[in-house]
């Protein structure tokens, strides 16, 4: 399909397209509405009377510019809202917006809109774009007012990660379209990973549909991904480069711009019969793109008349049955040399097509051929790079750690041998997760390979936190996270706070700041919440407020947003300190207890102190209230599966505040939740298999949590604590003295980690043995250093997942960064070291 963005092929009539065969356009919607407005197409006619064009029309539903206009949009749950190129208006494109703009313009098939991210997006912005799109299919599929005129169809996304491309297209299978499209593709991903994604989709779709490859315009792309099952493409390929001086030919291409060209009698291909080889030769040509405007119009018309062609060509040796053949001849062609690229190789074994004629003999083993018609799923392996190993020098530094504490020093007396080799097996393993020679989850579990190789713990005491009940609530509320995005119920929390108190950029900081602090409980992730709902909304905002990244009219709400909050590793903390012996009884009502009103505190003060530290650009922001609002109206009543979500986390957080009562204990409680999450169908075993993170953090945090048990039993932590004790005494430090001391180191240190969970695996354990041998409070001292924890997350870009977020958003610069976060960590550090130690006398902590 030629692409006429605003009715029109640029420098082609619809008589010169019809001429060349052409049997499709596609139009974008976005830019109809912009201009000339779908309004003056509709009351004109539609856009086939309005371009004088009789045969068929797609309109792409604008998703696309979220991607190649995306300093002028922004994405929430809604929609999207674009900052217009011409005034700089806003407008907001939401599904129905989009469908309903469509139905007015008259396309004979029209696109879903869909969540666009780059291709080499990863993580939790292409899960959010991938569970978005199916969203919003259904939306489109309730707007759409003719069924009976207009094919709807719906796009696959999900990147280049295989487990979101399967859900996505089972999804939109479910939903029965007359079509489906493969998107998010031609955006900077490795060919490799293309035709993989490709031959993935194609694979899933139905057969008797059409499969619609979106932006892909190059011959050889066409080829392949026909011989992988897609029917429909579309591309700016032969008209763009047409205007660059380039030619289609059979061989590749032909620049016209160069000088060898200028004295060429032969037409541009001797073998096509468009006007323009019939007409005008090289040298012609090549004086009219080096000077006038018509040499593009030329080229534009012989390109499109070529790609013509080769669909024509292409279809109808399927129809004869020759595919194999013709794709044969086609790579013949441009690759005479045989030179065939690797990834064509592997496609066309997938394909089942025997190319081993067309390649050079050393670069296409014929043994390479017998497994074409096997199962696609045996030879078509997740896009992934296959994994490089681990990294040379933090694997040798890693080992070198162990080893020298194994057999350089010396083991003290009353230390068994067992328990000095577990020591050092554990010292190799806490150096590899801060060097990170391989994957944190990998290499903990080559720990527990080497615990149980060396027979330095039986199997089952070396797996024995595997069965931790606080690991596995951890991973269970990994599940709840997504359930909050999935249902959208975490972004409604959020805008309703925003219209409440959102009038100014401090109401806005406090907004947020509050309604974080409410969904955090159940939603204890803070990569997630950041990621998943609280920068769309702040992006939102800030094009409201006509800011863009590097802008700072948000910046210290995104710093708030860092802030204190409930993440998972707090849970890690009090299973640590258990395995040191010290026991936080009811944990829930204890943390909450000398939590509460230092927490309290930082919320209320920390927002204001940073308003008046750092004061934004715009002070007043009258919209956001008005923009949340309408934002909650588009988004309609609250859905059963958020009723669902609702009452589940309401059962599940009571249950973990009362359950002792009645011996619920809470990861039961966390069970009962998700249970009932499955049973209704908020969530399906698949999202629960897909949340990669939980099933990482169960391998490697069950791994630490294990060792950290065993070294107490085998007498380690009570030797060293001795050592610590003693050491402290000689400096005739007092508890309080020592405290302070260590409690700021611990906060410091955290510069040298890029992950708070990280930082408590490798050194809580230690601290807290160094608190309870300098005398401190056992309890204060556990609760201190999980709310230190919490605390150091801000410090910098790297120091926690949701400051990467919020960095990575484009808002500060990161001199900034550190400036802000170092001045909002110990703003917070101050009010605990206050209002903490006055709060914790009263509780009776020490």
């Amino acid at each position: 399909m030629p692409v006429g963005t605003q009715g029109t092929i640029k420098g082609l009539t619809t008589d010169q397209l019809e001429e060349i065969g052409c049997q499709i356009i596609l139009g974008n919607t976005y830019h109809l509405e912009l201009r000339p407005g779908s309004q003056l197409i509709d009351d004109l006619g539609g856009l086939h009377k309005f371009m004088n064009w009789k045969r068929a029309l797609l309109t792409d539903s604008g998703g696309f510019q979220m991607v190649s206009l995306l300093h002028l949009a922004d994405i929430t749950e809604e929609g999207v809202t674009f900052q217009s190129p011409v005034d700089g208006k806003p407008m907001l494109l939401t599904p129905e917006e989009s469908i309903h703009i469509q139905n007015k313009i008259g396309a004979d098939i029209i696109m879903a809109l869909d969540d666009v991210v780059k291709t080499t997006t990863t993580g939790p912005r292409m899960e959010e774009a991938m569970y978005r799109t199916l969203r919003w299919i259904d939306r489109c599929i309730a707007a759409h007012k003719k069924p009976d005129a207009q094919n709807l169809f719906g796009i696959v996304q999900g990147g280049v990660d295989p487990v979101l491309r399967d859900i996505c297209v089972r999804g939109l299978v479910e939903r029965n379209l007359p079509g489906y499209a493969i998107g998010g593709l031609a955006g900077g991903e490795d060919k490799d990973s293309f035709w993989r994604v490709v031959a993935q989709c194609t694979a899933g779709l139905p057969e008797d549909k059409p499969r619609y490859v979106m932006g892909v315009g190059y011959p050889l792309d066409i080829v392949v991904c026909s011989a992988l099952g897609a029917d429909m493409y579309d591309c700016v390929y032969p008209t763009r480069t047409a205007r660059f001086g380039t030619a289609l030919v059979p061989e590749g291409i032909l620049k016209l711009k160069q000088n060898a060209m200028a004295t060429d009698e032969r037409p541009i291909d001797p073998t096509c019969p468009c006007m323009v080889c019939k007409n005008y030769t090289r040298a012609y040509l090549h004086c009219l793109v080096t000077k006038d405007a018509m040499g593009s119009q030329l080229l534009s018309y012989h390109n499109l008349s070529f790609m013509m062609r080769l669909s024509r060509d292409l279809h109808m040796s399927i129809i004869e049955g020759r595919f194999p053949e013709f794709v044969r001849g086609f790579l013949r062609m441009q690759f005479p040399k045989g030179d065939i690229p690797k990834w064509v190789r592997n496609a066309m074994v997938v394909a089942g097509i025997d190319i081993s004629e067309c390649c050079a003999p050393a670069k296409c083993p014929r043994d390479a051929m017998e497994v074409a018609g096997t199962d696609i799923s045996e030879i078509c392996p997740p896009t992934n790079p296959p994994p490089a190993g681990a990294k040379l020098f933090p694997l040798l530094v890693s080992l070198a750690v162990g080893l020298a504490v194994r057999f350089l020093a010396p083991r003290p007396r009353d230390v068994s041998l067992q328990s000095w080799q577990l020591l050092s097996i554990f010292l190799s393993t806490i150096a590899g997760l801060v060097l990170g020679p391989l994957p944190v989850g990998a290499w903990a579990f080559l720990g527990l390979t080497a615990v149980v190789a060396t027979h330095t713990l039986p199997f089952a005491a070396a797996f024995s936190a595997f069965t931790n009940e606080v690991i596995w609530l951890i991973v269970i509320s990994f599940f709840f996270a997504r359930g909050f995005v999935k249902t959208g119920l975490g972004d409604r929390i959020a805008t309703y706070f925003v219209k409440l108190l959102g009038n100014s950029t401090l109401g806005l900081s406090y907004g947020l700041t509050i309604s974080e602090a409410c969904i955090a409980p159940a939603m204890p992730s803070t990569t997630a919440r950041a990621g998943g709902v609280f920068l769309p909304i702040i992006k939102s905002l800030s094009l409201s407020a006509k800011s863009k990244p590097n802008h700072p009219v948000v910046e210290e709400v995104g710093v708030l947003s860092c802030d204190d909050a409930i993440p998972a590793q707090n849970l890690l903390c009090l299973k640590l300190a258990e395995e040191l012996g010290v026991i936080v009884s009811s944990p829930w009502v204890s943390w909450f207890k000398a939590a509460s009103l230092p927490a309290i505190v930082s919320l209320l003060a920390t927002p204001y102190v940073l308003y008046k530290i750092f004061p934004p650009e715009i002070k007043d922001t009258p919209d956001a209230p008005t923009i949340a609002a309408d934002k909650l109206e588009r988004m309609g009543p609250v859905t059963k599966n958020e009723w669902v979500m609702i009452g589940t986390m309401l059962l599940a957080v009571s249950l973990w505040v009362f359950g002792d009562a009645i011996s619920v204990s809470s990861v039961v409680a966390a069970m009962l939740g998700l249970s009932i999450l499955l049973l209704l169908g908020v969530l399906d075993w698949d999202d629960c298999l897909n949340e990669k993170a939980a099933w990482d953090t169960l391998a490697w945090f069950a791994v630490l949590v294990g060792m950290a048990g065993q070294l107490t039993n085998l007498g380690i932590v009570s030797w060293m604590s001795s050592c610590v004790a003693k050491l402290l005494e000689s400096f005739s430090l007092s508890w309080p003295t020592a405290f302070c001391v260590l409690q700021a180191s611990y906060f410091l240190i955290h510069y040298l980690f890029a992950s708070q969970t990280g930082h408590v695996g490798a050194l809580y354990s230690a601290f807290l043995a160094m608190h309870v041998a300098a005398g401190v409070p056992r309890v204060m001292s556990a609760l201190a250093l999980a709310f230190n924890t919490n605390l150091f997350g801000a410090l910098t870009h790297y120091s926690s997942g949701q400051a990467a977020v919020y960095f990575g958003a484009g808002y500060l610069e990161l001199p900034d960064v550190f400036t802000m976060g170092f001045v909002t960590a110990l703003i917070n550090v101050l009010i605990w070291a206050v209002v903490g130690t006055f709060w914790w006398k009263l509780l009776g902590l020490y």
